[in-house]
């Protein structure tokens, strides 16, 4: 029957997220301060981040932090809703790190195409759950962005190449 749409792209995210990586994220968000400069702001995301972005450059960094903040009067500011943190750090000591998983839900996608991006160094989406979602859904396509974590950033060759061709076979 009819749709809403036509497929869906899922971007480091699937039906079991690793406990690992929301116990990272857990640990910043909603605890730092909005740095000084965008040049502290790349250098913190660069000491956050490096081993899950090995490959980026320093302008590069800087991109990700336009990304990460928003810009307050030449500086940047916390560009997400700081309680964030608060709720993953509610939900891990709730399920006491086990956390529920939605293979169910992703079910629901079995009508429509599915391109799964998984970053090489994620450490939510763990290769393991993401190959389960490409052998359990009747038309996925998953690709590992090399080099990014989670999430991958889409702004380089493998995601654009990825996509565009999902995008391009949907339209046919």
């Amino acid at each position: 029957g009819p749709t809403l749409f036509k497929g869906v792209i899922l971007n480091d995210v699937g039906p079991e997220i690793d406990p690992a990586g929301i116990k990272r994220i857990a640990g910043y968000a909603g605890k730092m301060s909005a740095p000084d400069s965008w040049n502290m702001a790349a250098i913190l995301l660069r000491q956050m981040n490096d081993r899950y972005f090995p490959a980026l450059t320093g302008d590069e960094w800087h991109a990700f932090a336009r990304l990460s903040f928003r810009d307050e009067d030449g500086k940047p500011a916390l560009d997400y809703d700081t309680q964030i943190g608060t709720g993953l750090r509610r939900a891990l000591s709730l399920t006491r790190g086990k956390l529920p998983t939605m293979w169910r839900e992703f079910k629901a996608l079995n009508h429509v195409p599915l391109l799964i991006l998984r970053g090489e160094y994620s450490d939510l989406l763990s290769i393991d759950v993401a190959k389960r979602m490409a052998s359990e859904h009747p038309n996925a396509l998953l690709v590992t962005i090399p080099g990014q974590g989670h999430a991958p950033l889409l702004d380089e060759t493998h995601s654009f190449a990825a996509i565009d061709a999902f995008l391009e076979k949907l339209d046919n």
